[in-house]
């Protein structure tokens, strides 16, 4: 399984997120395959299959990153009412990065971030501001 290209990616997140990937814009797939590349460090094709698995792993947990924020205007402040589906996106990537931080002790040679000392949470932040409610702040 290689990952080629944007395309490849994107259709490869589609097929394993199934109805989920029908929720998901066209710029949150691009945005999801920068910040991946961005983290691992690799550039397309990627043909080696351990990273390319990788790849779309870190992919989906970025789109799920979408939806995690996309899900924190669920909130209801007068029903103290917290939508269950923010708190299984926090699960899944809370798992997810648990993975990936195994496959890299595991692996270090693969992964080039790992071997320059860069650590979560000092990998790449988002350039969204949101306040205590999940609310953007707009910068």
């Amino acid at each position: 399984m290689a990952v080629t290209d944007l395309t490849d990616f994107t259709d490869q997140i589609s097929v394993e997120m199934g109805t989920l990937a029908s929720k998901v814009a066209d710029d949150a797939f691009d945005q999801a395959s920068d910040k991946t590349l961005a983290e691992l460090q690799w550039a397309y094709p990627i043909t080696d299959s351990f990273k390319s698995y990788w790849t779309i792993e870190r992919g989906k947990r970025h789109i799920l990153q979408i939806f995690l924020i996309q899900s924190a205007d669920k909130f209801k402040y007068k029903q103290i009412n917290l939508n269950q589906r923010f708190d299984h996106y926090l699960a899944l990537l809370k798992k997810m990065d648990e993975d990936f931080l195994h496959a890299v002790e595991e692996n270090p040679e693969s992964f080039p971030a790992a071997a320059g000392g860069i650590s979560f949470p000092d990998y790449i932040a988002n350039t969204f501001t949101y306040n205590i409610l999940g609310r953007s702040l707009g910068t």
